[in-house]
């Protein structure tokens, strides 16, 4: 059996854990051959609460992924989320020797430059993307590359993340039997997954509304203004139905997902939910409406703190593509509505596309970060950033004794 290049995204939530392989099977195009779904444990708003629960529910959607594709996953990329995340400007500049073309080597120091610039004490550097260059003193240039130059200067956006939350994902990937490729915000990823260049190029905010909590990046004529994440998402409205109603959590999630709408005009006054047949008790009816009221209280608050995020990072609130929803708790219902009434502007949620293969049980937008990740990989450079070279041995049971590591050149 020949080897192929594989990559391997790792999405660790708060509510669930999603492990996806694919195959390369050219520069921007890869089939998804291995997909591992488990429930998360251990983490709480994207970040690791119990190290030994964390480890084992990675461990379980990795061998799931294994399984289902004939694959032993030797490492992979990791998407983190959580408040922690942050981005700032920095740049940085760079000497050449004499005229010559600037080398893509240039552009790698040019960049590391940046990086250092003003993050060295107490931050994780997860990407610094590059928004604009200066060639020996002229501004305005995208792509540098090949031109004659003495001296390369970059303006980038630096995307750090706390090192204790890094750290503990880390060691948690790791006790699950994996290497860590490299580490992506959650969404960029998303973005990665769901957004077309057309999207990007006239403006566009991604809001990938998970479990413990929204990430956001915003593009503005083409480029990222903004990369971080706020520590709220869906099970703040579980748990305040939970409170609301006085049912269990898990009752509560699953009243959620089946009557939760979170535009209360749209469900009749006299619509009632039995609440007893959620949490053991007698019968006890609840009016949907009520429950409405609930899920849009706690959305207006996110989105209110999404604006609030926003403005303070330059946002002029002009976003010609509108908004794209992602994550669990864009599916449910009234949310692109309120979102619309929100932003006052078009809101479409988003599942992930551009993919082939196995591809039916994460064409949802909860599976819009890992799916993006496979994507991210691909377009680092235009080359298979990190991928692997992987024997699978298939046949009966496909077994996966017997691998051996082997990197690109």
């Amino acid at each position: 059996m020949a080897s192929e290049q594989v990559v391997v995204g790792l999405d660790v939530g708060t509510t669930k854990i999603c492990t996806l392989i694919g195959e390369v099977k050219g520069p921007r195009q890869v089939e998804v051959v291995g997909v591992g779904i488990s429930p998360s444990r251990g983490l709480k708003k994207g970040l690791v609460v119990d190290m030994e629960e964390a480890a084992a529910a990675i461990a379980t959607s990795i061998r799931k992924a294994e399984t289902f594709s004939g694959y032993k996953i030797i490492g992979g990329f990791v998407a983190v989320s959580g408040g922690h995340l942050d981005a700032e400007i920095a740049r940085g500049s760079l000497r050449l020797a004499d005229d010559r073309p600037v080398s893509r080597q240039d552009l790698s120091q040019v960049l590391d430059a940046a990086r250092l610039e003003e993050f060295t004490d107490g931050r994780h550097v997860l990407h610094v993307i590059p928004k604009g260059y200066v060639v020996d003193g002229e501004n305005g240039v995208q792509n540098p590359l090949g031109m004659l130059a003495s001296s390369l200067e970059v303006q980038g956006l630096v995307v750090t993340s706390a090192v204790a939350p890094i750290q503990n994902l880390a060691k948690c990937v790791e006790r699950a039997g994996i290497q860590i490729d490299g580490f992506v915000a959650a969404g960029l990823a998303s973005a990665h997954g769901v957004l077309s260049e057309a999207e990007k190029q006239l403006g566009v905010l991604l809001m990938d509304l998970g479990g413990g909590t929204s990430d956001l990046v915003w593009y503005r004529e083409g480029e990222v203004e903004y990369v971080g994440a706020l520590p709220f998402g869906g099970n703040y409205l579980t748990n305040d139905l939970a409170m609301g109603l006085g049912v269990p959590f898990p009752g509560a999630e699953e009243m959620k997902v089946r009557f939760a709408c979170a535009v209360p005009d749209n469900v009749e006054e006299d619509e009632s939910v039995d609440v007893g047949s959620f949490s053991g008790e007698r019968t006890r009816k609840v009016s949907r409406r009520f429950m409405a009221e609930i899920v849009e209280a706690r959305l207006l608050e996110i989105f209110g703190m999404v604006k609030d995020v926003l403005e303070a990072n330059g946002f002029d609130g002009v976003l010609p593509a509108g908004v794209v929803l992602t994550g669990g708790t864009a599916q449910l219902r009234g949310v692109r509505e309120l979102a619309e009434q929100t932003f006052h502007v078009p809101v479409r949620v988003g599942p992930p596309d551009g993919l082939i293969g196995s591809v039916d049980s994460i064409g949802i937008p909860g599976y819009a970060t890992g799916a993006g990740l496979l994507k991210w990989v691909l377009a680092q450079s235009g080359d298979v950033a990190g991928s692997r070279q992987m024997r699978r041995q298939m046949g009966w049971g496909a077994k996966l004794r017997g691998f051996f590591r082997l990197f690109l050149p």
